[in-house]
């Protein structure tokens, strides 16, 4: 019998980055949110009561928390997420409120 192959169904158009999160947050069962390259949130999708404190706040203040991002610096996270086109499991941090996560950098790539 022959393999269907596995279709990515993050490679299509979306509406709006609300619909984009809201689809990763769909097929991967779990809490997501964009920020852009100055942390600055730009759409996040819905989660359970269970919401860490780092997700909260950046919610309420549409940033990330400062302590937050000096941590992922700090401990190196930030510089390899910039540099890889991998996702990236971030460890729990508890004295930040950050429970494990996976990130990725999205990038706009250039149409010819």
């Amino acid at each position: 019998m022959e393999e269907t192959p596995h279709k990515n169904p993050f490679k299509k158009p979306f509406f709006d980055l609300k619909e984009l999160v809201d689809s990763i947050q769909e097929h991967l069962g779990c809490p997501a949110t964009i920020e852009d390259t100055n942390h600055r949130l730009n759409a996040y999708s819905s989660h359970g009561i269970d919401a860490d404190p780092a997700r909260i706040g950046t919610i309420i203040s549409q940033r990330v928390p400062e302590k937050v991002i000096n941590r992922l610096w700090k401990e190196g996270i930030i510089p390899k997420l910039i540099q890889s086109d991998s996702a990236l499991r971030i460890p729990h941090i508890e004295d930040i409120g950050l429970r494990d996560r996976v990130a990725i950098a999205i990038r706009k790539t250039k149409k010819f």
